[in-house]
């Protein structure tokens, strides 16, 4: 199947020319999946609330109390948002955040405060782009997209999928309502399982995952777990819940967690 979690997020590569016989047995695996339905909208939107964006935020406004006349803050975490178009894909709006220095004014060392400026600036950029990451990791689930197959092959009960995504060789075995992904992206080896239910119709949603990502003597430990909700026709995402742990000999353990939630759905006609 297609990618299942954001650690192994890539752009798709353009599907290449395959065995014909090959193309038709994925598309037969694909049906069982749940896709959206190109037919049932024109596009729709959500609004994206991320819990390490807005917390980025937060820090940022508890860091500039008290300095309002030397220092302005701007975001616009309100406007984040994302797109599914069934011809364009899916599209986000991304927030920003600006802090503007007005005055040196009572500032002990501007020079400094110039730099934590900029760290703040670029800590809340890498929080928006790695959720970007996990929101597209999601959507594409439910895509009708095809990536550069190798071979497909049905033994009677799993399927084994082997195909190139953004370059890197994959592999899936698919056993029910549980897919195994295997990957190595220069040395770093990548597996997931996926866990699916079906939606009142019988289609297969993602419910979850977890993902081990090694590269010598340390490893990411991670988790992701998916609500639906009801827009329409449409099945698409509530929340996703995602947690991290790095596991690196003689550091503690640190883990991270990022809730998202997609508020607001509307279907654009």
């Amino acid at each position: 199947m297609k990618k299942l979690h954001y650690l192994l997020l890539v752009i798709l590569s353009a599907p290449a020319l395959a065995d014909p016989s090959m193309t038709q047995q994925y598309e037969t695996l694909r049906q069982g999946y749940y896709q959206f339905d190109p037919h049932a909208y024109k596009s729709f939107t959500c609004h994206v609330s991320a819990s390490t964006v807005n917390a980025s935020v937060a820090y940022v406004k508890q860091i500039l109390l008290g300095h309002e006349g030397s220092l302005q803050l701007k975001e616009d975490v309100d406007s984040y948002s994302l797109t599914v178009d069934p011809d364009k894909g899916l599209s986000i709006h991304n927030p920003i955040m600006d802090i503007t220095m007005l005055s040196e004014e009572g500032l002990a060392d501007p020079a400094q405060v110039k730099q934590g400026i900029a760290e703040m600036k670029a800590g809340f950029d890498k929080q928006v782009q790695g959720v970007d990451q996990m929101i597209s990791g999601l959507f594409n689930e439910y895509m009708d997209t095809t990536p550069e197959l190798t071979s497909v092959t049905h033994d009677g009960k799993k399927w084994i999928v082997r195909y190139r995504l953004g370059g890197v060789d994959t592999t899936d075995t698919i056993d029910g309502r549980r897919t195994h992904q295997e990957a190595n992206i220069n040395g770093t080896s990548i597996v997931s399982d996926a866990d699916y239910a079906p939606l009142p119709g019988g289609k297969l949603t993602v419910q979850g995952s977890k993902t081990r990502m090694t590269q010598g003597p340390q490893h990411f430990d991670s988790s992701m777990s998916v609500t639906y909700q009801k827009l329409g026709s449409l099945q698409v995402p509530a929340t996703m819940v995602n947690k991290i742990t790095l596991n690196m000999p003689g550091v503690a353990q640190s883990t991270a967690s990022t809730t998202i939630a997609f508020q607001n759905c509307k279907i654009v006609n």
